[in-house]
């Protein structure tokens, strides 16, 4: 059926207001019906120069798969640590794994972020064409044994944040003018991740110090198309607002948030901008929380677009790939990387 209703509504968050879309709207592909998608890609678009993110409500993933990915998520920050590290992420070729405190920090930061989690991504055979020509970071996840269910719920969740994503990628290339499929054949092979993370609590580090703390997760920008953050319990994400200051996200039930990456950054010439963001777990308890990556595929090419080229704003960045970016991302994220490529 044809969407109804508003497209964005907003929620306080602290003395600024945060958007949160209806994204049902922009499943009109078999309706012949396209009036609620450009409603959405018009909102979206305006919505995306000022805050450079947004909320996702009717999102289409089912609450059993949310209820299921929390329970596995518990179950598996609750393991002993040396069953958590047999699947340590330097042990997997394919970056694929457990993560401990310090192994990861926000790219360029002097300090190592304080959380640990666990990174999975598209699930490949061995015998898949691009795992047997060794083309990075593809190939079969590393499940913990002692977690029997916890492969098929966060294999769920994956599913449904890349179909999400899917959609979401649609809305902002028909706001972008660009087609609606424009992202369809970057994306059927991709490098999107997916993590969970647990991080202690902290002390409060207020954005005017000059100096590195270690914090849940430094001020960094994500690599793909849009990233989404599920706050599963604590607040503690902070987002900066492209045409104001920070904004600490609440925890808003039944939704998620969805941030830009640098590939639209890159392929628009900075008229979006990544969403520069942080952690800071002051809640005084443990804080879980989920990201999904959308990153299109390994051999996508990646610079400015020739819409957004003119006299006036000549490119910006240099022609690249997406796994180029990314392998650069994480050569200067991840402490194993430093040492396994040395």
């Amino acid at each position: 059926m044809p969407h109804r209703g508003p497209v964005v509504r907003y929620e306080r968050a602290g003395d600024a207001r945060v958007p949160v879309i209806d994204l049902s709207a922009a499943r009109t592909r078999h309706t012949g019906d396209d009036g609620d998608l450009d409603a959405l890609a018009g909102a979206v678009g305006d919505i995306l120069l000022d805050a450079g993110f947004f909320y996702v409500e009717n999102h289409g993933i089912a609450d059993t798969v949310v209820r299921g990915v929390w329970d596995q998520t518990l179950a598996f920050f609750a393991l002993p640590d040396r069953e958590k590290q047999e699947i340590h992420i330097a042990r997997s070729p394919y970056h694929r794994g457990y993560f401990p405190e310090g192994e990861e920090n926000a790219l360029g930061s002097p300090v190592a972020d304080l959380k640990e989690g666990f990174e999975m991504a598209l699930e490949l055979a061995m015998d898949d064409p691009a795992v047997v020509a060794g083309k990075p970071f593809h190939g079969p996840n590393a499940w913990p044994a002692a977690l029997p269910s916890f492969r098929p719920a966060l294999s769920q969740m994956y599913d449904g944040m890349r179909r999400m994503c899917d959609e979401i990628s649609g809305v902002l290339a028909v706001a972008l003018g660009i087609g609606r499929d424009f992202f369809v054949d970057k994306l059927d092979k991709p490098l999107c991740q997916m993590r969970i993370v647990r991080y202690p609590p902290q002390d409060y580090v207020p954005l005017a110090v000059d100096r590195p703390v270690s914090i849940g997760s430094g001020p960094h920008t994500d690599y793909g198309i849009v990233s989404i953050i599920w706050q599963m319990d604590e607040p503690g994400l902070e987002i900066e607002s492209r045409r104001g200051p920070w904004i600490s996200c609440p925890v808003i039930p039944g939704t998620f948030i969805c941030q830009l990456g640098d590939a639209s950054q890159i392929w628009t010439n900075d008229h979006w901008r990544a969403s520069r963001h942080r952690v800071v777990n002051a809640s005084g308890r443990l804080r879980h929380a989920l990201a999904y990556f959308h990153d299109p595929n390994y051999d996508a090419e990646l610079g400015p677009l020739a819409a957004f080229v003119t006299p006036r704003t000549p490119a910006r960045y240099p022609q690249t790939t997406m796994g180029a970016h990314v392998t650069r991302g994480f050569n200067g994220a991840y402490a194993y990387r430093e040492w396994k490529t040395a």
